[in-house]
C-alpha cells in the first residue's frame, strides 16, 4: 500500500495539535492554546463518565481562556497522550484521543495525585494552513484520587 503523503502530514500535523493542548495546559501557556482553537470553537466536559449532557460547556476563546485558569489550582498536571486516531475529509477531520490526566493537589491535611482516563472526541478544520479544534470533547471514563507515598516528589 501506498502512503498519500498529504494524509501523512495532516495526520502528524494533527498529532502534534493534540499535544500542544497537552503541553499549554501542563505549562499553563494560555496564548499559545488560545492559537489551537477557531474563534467559535467549544469544549464540553463531561465529569461525569455515566453523564449523557457535559456537565461544563465553553464556547468561544473567552470562555475557553478559563482552560488554563481552572488548573491554577492543581500543584501540577502531566497529560499522557495514548491512542490517536483521526478521519480526515479534506479540510476537515474528526477523532478520538486516549489521554492520562495526573492532577496534584493539596487538599488542606495532604498532597493528592487525581488521575482521569480522558478520552478526547475532536472535530478539526484548517485554518489558513493550520490544524485547529473546533471542538473538544472531554469525557472522563474514570478516575482514582489517592494520597501521594512519600516516595513522589515534584520538581521545584
Amino acid at each position: 500500500m501506498v502512503a498519500d503523503d498529504g494524509a501523512v502530514a495532516d495526520r502528524l500535523a494533527l498529532r502534534d495539535l493534540v499535544e500542544t493542548y497537552a503541553q499549554c495546559v501542563d505549562r499553563r501557556d494560555a496564548p499559545l492554546l488560545d492559537s489551537l482553537f477557531v474563534d467559535d470553537a467549544e469544549l464540553l466536559v463531561f465529569d461525569d463518565p455515566t453523564a449523557t449532557e457535559p456537565g461544563r460547556t465553553l464556547h468561544g476563546r473567552d470562555e475557553l481562556a478559563r482552560i488554563t485558569r481552572s488548573v491554577q489550582r492543581y500543584v501540577a498536571t502531566t497529560h499522557f497522550i495514548g491512542n490517536h486516531r483521526v478521519e480526515l475529509a479534506g479540510d476537515t477531520a474528526t477523532g478520538e484521543t486516549y489521554c492520562l490526566a495526573h492532577h496534584i493537589y493539596d487538599d488542606g491535611s495532604e498532597r493528592r495525585m487525581l488521575v482521569w482516563s480522558i478520552r478526547y472526541q475532536d472535530r478539526y478544520v484548517r485554518q489558513e494552513g493550520a490544524w485547529r479544534f473546533a471542538q473538544r470533547r472531554l469525557l472522563v471514563d474514570w478516575q482514582d484520587d489517592r494520597p501521594m507515598t512519600a516516595g513522589e516528589r515534584l520538581r521545584s
